[in-house]
C-alpha cells in the first residue's frame, strides 16, 4: 500500500508541472502538491504507516539531477529517472524566457524586481512567472538541487552564446578595423558596403544555439 500511495503522488506530481499546452506557474505547482500531501497526511491516519520520509524522498529526487546513489539519505534508489520534474521546469524556463529574451521582448524591471516582455510567452508574461512569488514557489518546491539546476543550465547557455558572438567576430574582425576605418574618415559609401558583406552574427548565434 506505501509504495501505491507514494507511486501515485509521483504521478501527481508530474502531473502538475504542466497543463495541456504549457507549464503550470511554480505557485500553481505548490498548491497542487499541498492538496496531495494533506491527502496522504490524511490518509497516514488510517494506516499504520510513516508516508512523510517517502514523500521528501520523492521529493529529492525529482529535484536533483544526477546518479540516484549520490543520494545516501535514500533508503533505497527510488527511480532511475532522477530529476525529471526539475528537468521539466527548468527546459522550459530556458526555452522561453532566457532563450527568447530576444524575440517576445523580455528586459528586467529592477524597480518591480523581475523580468516582463513585451507578448506573452507560451501564453504568460514573463512577469508572471519570473516575479518574487513565483520563483520563492520554485524554491520551496525543488530546493537548492534545483536552484542550483537552473543556475547551471543559465550558465551553460549563455557561455555557448558568448562563444558564438566571440566566433563571429573574429570571423568579421578584417571587416570591423575597416568600417572603423572608413568611420573616422567620413567615408559612407565605403562603410555601407563594409556592412553589407558582414557575416550575420544573429544566424550564427542561431545555429549555435543547443
Amino acid at each position: 500500500m506505501r509504495e501505491s500511495i507514494l507511486g501515485n503522488f509521483r504521478r501527481r506530481l508530474l502531473a502538475s508541472l504542466k497543463t495541456d499546452n504549457d507549464l503550470n506557474r511554480p505557485t500553481i505547482m505548490e498548491a497542487h502538491l499541498r492538496r496531495h500531501v494533506s491527502i496522504i497526511h490524511l490518509a497516514e491516519q488510517h494506516v499504520s504507516m510513516d508516508l512523510t520520509q517517502g514523500i521528501r524522498e520523492i521529493l529529492l529526487t525529482e529535484a536533483f539531477c544526477g546518479p540516484v546513489s549520490f543520494l545516501q539519505s535514500l533508503e533505497k534508489p527510488m527511480d532511475l529517472n532522477a530529476g525529471a520534474a526539475i528537468e521539466v521546469v527548468c527546459s522550459w524556463y530556458i526555452d522561453n524566457i532566457v532563450k527568447d529574451a530576444s524575440g517576445a521582448g523580455i528586459l528586467f524591471a529592477p524597480i518591480h524586481n523581475l523580468f516582463k516582455s513585451a507578448r506573452p510567452v507560451e501564453g504568460y508574461f514573463a512577469e508572471s512567472v519570473t516575479d518574487l512569488r513565483e520563483l520563492m514557489a520554485f524554491v520551496r518546491i525543488f530546493g537548492g538541487y534545483g536552484v542550483d539546476r537552473l543556475d547551471r543550465m543559465i550558465k551553460e547557455h549563455t557561455s555557448a552564446l558568448l562563444n558564438c558572438i566571440g566566433t563571429a567576430l573574429r570571423a568579421n574582425r578584417d571587416l570591423l578595423e575597416s568600417i572603423a576605418g572608413s568611420m573616422h574618415c567620413g567615408d559612407r559609401i565605403e562603410r555601407d558596403v563594409l556592412l553589407k558583406q558582414i557575416l550575420d552574427i544573429d544566424t550564427v548565434v542561431g545555429f549555435c544555439e543547443p
